[in-house]
């Protein structure tokens, strides 16, 4: 290599860290300066995306364990298992519906009806819940942890070939 490209490379170098130093600094002043706002928006779109005990009762849903749920089922109260197809097979709660929300396949009347739902980790999110509403399922109860704290529990699972 000549001196040239030696100058030619350690300027490039130079500047790449000037420009990387220079954005951070940037970066920092605007994160420093707008840090309520962002955090407020943070805080938001974690609340519009998940569900816990507390926003569930905001939205009118009700948190039961797997000992509670077990009652309301020997009560009559249907399941909707809102996993998709694969996860239902390997496991899903006897008597559940599979009701995999991202396919629109969902039961024609549900108005009046009692519904526990369940995923994964009993988190259900907000497009669940509205989807869940929009036809008519105005008393939702939630599995509190999902089908995992189901399992967890020892309570037992069925799958399609059983």
């Amino acid at each position: 290599m000549s001196l040239t490209w030696l100058h030619l490379l350690a300027a490039v170098v130079l500047y790449t860290f000037i420009f990387i130093w220079g954005f951070m600094q940037n970066a920092l002043i605007f994160i420093s300066s707008n840090y309520p706002y962002l955090l407020l928006m943070g805080i938001g779109y974690f609340l519009t995306q998940q569900t816990s005990p507390i926003l569930g009762l905001l939205r009118g849903l009700r948190f039961e364990d797997g000992e509670k749920v077990v009652m309301l089922i020997n009560q009559g109260v249907k399941l909707i298992d809102v996993r998709d197809e694969a996860a239902y097979a390997q496991g899903h709660i006897k008597g559940a519906l599979s009701h995999p929300l991202v396919k629109g396949n969902l039961p024609k009347k549900a108005r009046g009806d009692t519904y526990i739902a369940y995923n994964q980790n009993g988190r259900l999110s907000y497009k669940e819940i509205s989807q869940l509403k929009a036809i008519g399922i105005d008393n939702l109860i939630v599995l509190s942890g999902g089908i995992q704290a189901w399992k967890n529990a020892g309570f037992p699972l069925k799958t399609r070939s059983k």
